[in-house]
């Protein structure tokens, strides 16, 4: 057995245009809206009430008609087309604006217009279309606000891993540099690195902790070849064999405790 969800229908609420035209609702539904707008405060430069407020008003009634509509199915509706033609105009008066619907589906409405002066003359023919698609779905954190990550936040992430990265190790340069105008920095540094179970302590570029995860990494772009060449020279065995020399993938990441690559 198959349950329609029903919602309540939309009220129409005046925007920001339609309060300063003067527009006043008179009736509501998806099927009809009824509307009026003087014609003194709308007029044109020649004294006749302006094309583009009888547009404003038709495409108005057309849209409210169409959100009341899709707002009984839990959606939204949007204008796609809109079109009109101008019959007559005036200079005094009260316009009134009666949107008729045409057709009511689950993804279009359609829905015509009809503007008239308040002696029963037709002043305007207007015919919109409007599209009704699904409620977008913003995802939000439990600290308020969307979850989607700004451009200012971004950056601030990149910068707060730069620095982690900084200040947990160094480059191969800065550390020389400072290693010969004080030779016991690079003794403390490494007393202060965790001991790692059965390999030798990373001396790569630099070592970070996982975010979030607590693990620490080493991060090198030292060849894992002329790792490899460096580590036998260091120790004085045999030298790498052909097989291990060829391979030129560099050591991108990896957990410090499987880290043996010292820095050339």
């Amino acid at each position: 057995m198959t349950t329609t969800e029903t919602h309540e229908p939309w009220r129409i609420v005046l925007g920001e245009l339609d309060e300063k035209m003067g527009v006043t609702v008179l009736e509501e539904s998806a099927e009809r809206v009824v509307a009026s707008m003087p014609v003194e405060g709308n007029r044109q430069s020649l004294g006749l009430l302006h094309g583009g407020a009888m547009v404003a008003l038709g495409e108005a009634v057309g849209s409210w008609a169409a959100v009341i509509h899709a707002s009984t199915m839990g959606k939204v509706a949007v204008g796609v087309d809109v079109n009109a033609t101008h019959h007559r105009s005036s200079r005094t008066g009260t316009v009134t604006a009666t949107a008729t619907a045409l057709q009511l589906g689950r993804s279009l409405t359609c829905h015509e217009v009809v503007l008239e002066h308040e002696d029963g003359a037709r002043l305007c023919t207007v015919r919109i279309t409007n599209f009704l698609k699904d409620k977008p779905q913003q995802a939000t954190n439990p600290a308020g606000g969307s979850g989607r990550r700004t451009g200012a936040d971004q950056d601030g992430l990149w910068s707060r891993r730069r620095r982690a990265a900084s200040s947990s190790g160094d480059s191969p340069a800065s550390t020389s540099q400072r290693s010969a105008s004080n030779p016991s920095s690079s003794s403390s540094r490494a007393a202060r690195r965790p001991a790692s179970s059965g390999a030798s302590s990373c001396s790569g570029w630099w070592r970070s902790t996982g975010w979030g995860t607590g693990e620490t990494r080493c991060h090198s772009l030292i060849p894992r070849a002329a790792a490899s060449s460096s580590a036998t020279r260091r120790s004085g065995g045999a030298p790498a064999s052909p097989r291990s020399s060829s391979a030129s993938t560099p050591v991108r990441s990896r957990p410090a405790e499987q880290c043996t690559t010292t820095a050339p």
